[in-house]
C-alpha cells in the first residue's frame, strides 16, 4: 500500500493552537495503553515528528516521560482538526503510580499542552526485567500519531415485515408428538407473498446432565473441562406448507399446525423455539413449557 503523503502548505502546530484530552486507557497483554485526543482551537495545523509525553502524578511531579519509538515504526504525522496520540507503558516494576496529568510536547516547541485526568488514573504494566535488560526498557513510548477514526453511523434496521407467535400447550409428554400452532402476521400495508415458501427450524433445548468426574490420574494443575451432556434435545427443520395460501394480505394473519417429536428422555422445564431458516428474514418465536413423563 502506498503511504499517504504528508500534506504541504499546512503550517506546523504550536502548543497554543491545541487542546488535549485523555480519552482512556487499559491493560493489554502485559502493557498499559492509552489515547490522547488533540483538537485544534481554530484552523487545522500539522504535527510532524516525535510527540513527547510526560506523565505527572496528581501533585505535578513527573513520573516518566516517553521514549521515541523506532524510526518508521508508527505514523508520526497528522493534520489537526482532531488527531489521536497513542501511548504505551512497558516493563513497569515500581509500585503502581497514579497519573493526574499528561503533558504533550510538540516537535520544536518547549511549551506543553496539558491533558488533565479527573479523576486521576492508576496505571501499570507487567514487570519483565527490573534492571531494564533484554526483556525491555522500562517506561513510556509514544506510538502512532494520526487522524481520529471516523465513527460509522449506526443504521437502524428496517422495520419488521412479519411477526410470528406460538400457541402451544403448557405441558408436553415425553415420547409423544407435540402439536402446536404458529401464526404469522403481516405487519405491512402490502400483500406479503410467500414465494418461495420458507424453511423453518423447531427445537427443544433439553436439560444439561451432570458432567463426569476427571480420571483418577488427571493432573491437579490442569483444569478439567468436560463436554456437558444434554438430554431431551430435539431439533427438526422442514419446508413451511404454504399450500393454497402463498400470500398474506396487509394486516392479516395465517396459522400453521406444527408437530415436533418430544424425546423420551425429556423432562422438566424447557423452551420450544421456532424460527425461519431463510425466506422471511430473521423471524423467531418461543414458548415455555413443562415436559412430563408418560
Amino acid at each position: 500500500m502506498t503511504p499517504e503523503p504528508i500534506p504541504t502548505g499546512v503550517r506546523l502546530c504550536r502548543a497554543a493552537d491545541l487542546l488535549a484530552r485523555h480519552e482512556g486507557a487499559q491493560g493489554a497483554g502485559g502493557w498499559w495503553t492509552g489515547t490522547l485526543l488533540l483538537t485544534s482551537r481554530a484552523e487545522p495545523c500539522l504535527i510532524h515528528g516525535l510527540v513527547e509525553l510526560r506523565f505527572l502524578d496528581p501533585l505535578g511531579h513527573e513520573i516518566v516521560r516517553s521514549m521515541p519509538s523506532a524510526s518508521g515504526a508508527f505514523r508520526d504525522w497528522a493534520v489537526v482538526g482532531e488527531a489521536q496520540v497513542q501511548w504505551l507503558l512497558s516493563n513497569w516494576c515500581e509500585p503502581r503510580p497514579t497519573v493526574g496529568a499528561i503533558l504533550v510536547l510538540l516537535p520544536g516547541d518547549p511549551t506543553p499542552v496539558v491533558a488533565r485526568l479527573d479523576p486521576p488514573m492508576g496505571v501499570g504494566a507487567r514487570c519483565n526485567s527490573a534492571d531494564g535488560g533484554a526483556d525491555g526498557v522500562k517506561g513510556a513510548t509514544t506510538m502512532s500519531v494520526g487522524r481520529r477514526p471516523t465513527l460509522e453511523p449506526i443504521t437502524s434496521p428496517p422495520p419488521a415485515r412479519i411477526a410470528a407467535r406460538i400457541d402451544a400447550p403448557s405441558t408436553a409428554v415425553a415420547g409423544d408428538t407435540l402439536r402446536y400452532v404458529v401464526t404469522l402476521t403481516n405487519l405491512t400495508t402490502d400483500t406479503l407473498v410467500l414465494d418461495p415458501c420458507p424453511s423453518y427450524v423447531e427445537s427443544l433445548g433439553g436439560q444439561a446432565l451432570p458432567t463426569p468426574a476427571p480420571p483418577s490420574n488427571w493432573p491437579t494443575f490442569k483444569p478439567w473441562s468436560p463436554i456437558v451432556p444434554y438430554a431431551g434435545v430435539a431439533k427438526e427443520s422442514h419446508l413451511l406448507n404454504c399450500g393454497k395460501s402463498p400470500s398474506i394480505a396487509a394486516g392479516a394473519s395465517i396459522s400453521f399446525e406444527m408437530r415436533l417429536a418430544v424425546p423420551a428422555d425429556a423432562l422438566g422445564s424447557d423452551t420450544l423455539r421456532w424460527g425461519v431458516i431463510a425466506g422471511l428474514g430473521e423471524l423467531t418465536a418461543s414458548a415455555l413449557m413443562t415436559i412430563v413423563p408418560r
